[in-house]
C-alpha cells in the first residue's frame, strides 16, 4: 500500500535526498487516496468493517501521522498539513464509527461489551487528541527537536486500547520511529 521503507532514515545516510523527499510524497499521495476511499465509504459499510479493513484504516493513519510529523530537509510540515488534514479524517472517520456503533449499541438487549465500531471511534478519538496536542506542542515551541511528550500518558491512563489491540495503533503511539 504505502512505501513504509521510506520513512526510514537509514535508508538515506548523509544529508539532503531528493530520491527520499520523492518517496515521501508518494507516501502522502497514496495514504490520502487511500482516505479518501474509507471517508467516502457510505455509513452502511461501516457495520460490517472487520479487523482487516480497520488495520488498513489503521496503518494508512499512522503512515499520515508519521508524514506529518518527521524533520526532513526540504519537508515542509506546515505544507504537509495544509494538504492532508489529518485531523479532518479523524473527524470523518470518528464519526461514521460513531453513528454506525450507536445504532448496534442500542439494538442490544442487554448490557453489554460497546461494539467493535464504537471503540474504534473512542480509540480514533484518543489518537487524535494526542496527535493535536503534539502538534500544538511543536508550534509552541518552534524547534527543530521532538517536543516533550510528558502529560499525555495520563490522556491514555483512562482508556487504554485492551480492545484494539492492534500493532498500528500501538505503533501510532510509539513515536521512536523518527530520527531527528
Amino acid at each position: 500500500m504505502v512505501p513504509r521503507p521510506s520513512l526510514q532514515k537509514s535508508l538515506f545516510p548523509g544529508g539532503f535526498s531528493s530520491q527520499r523527499l520523492d518517496m515521501l510524497y508518494s507516501a502522502l499521495v497514496s495514504t490520502k487516496s487511500l482516505l479518501d476511499l474509507f471517508v467516502s465509504q457510505p455509513l452502511v459499510s461501516y457495520f460490517g468493517f472487520c479487523i482487516p479493513n480497520t488495520a488498513q484504516i489503521g496503518h494508512a493513519l499512522s503512515t499520515l501521522f508519521k508524514l506529518s510529523v518527521i524533520n526532513e530537509v526540504g519537508w515542509d510540515l506546515q505544507h504537509i498539513r495544509r494538504t492532508v488534514n489529518l485531523p479532518a479524517y479523524f473527524d470523518q472517520l470518528i464519526s461514521k464509527f460513531e453513528e454506525a456503533g450507536a445504532q448496534i449499541d442500542n439494538m442490544q438487549t442487554s448490557p453489554c461489551r460497546e461494539s467493535f465500531p464504537t471503540a474504534c471511534a473512542k480509540a480514533m478519538a484518543r489518537v487524535k487528541c494526542w496527535y493535536e496536542q503534539k502538534v500544538a506542542l511543536e508550534s509552541e515551541s518552534n524547534l527543530q527537536t521532538q517536543p516533550s511528550m510528558s502529560g499525555l500518558d495520563d490522556l491514555f491512563a483512562v482508556n487504554s486500547f485492551d480492545y484494539l489491540d492492534d500493532a498500528y495503533w500501538q505503533e501510532l503511539m510509539d513515536m521512536n520511529f523518527i530520527s531527528h
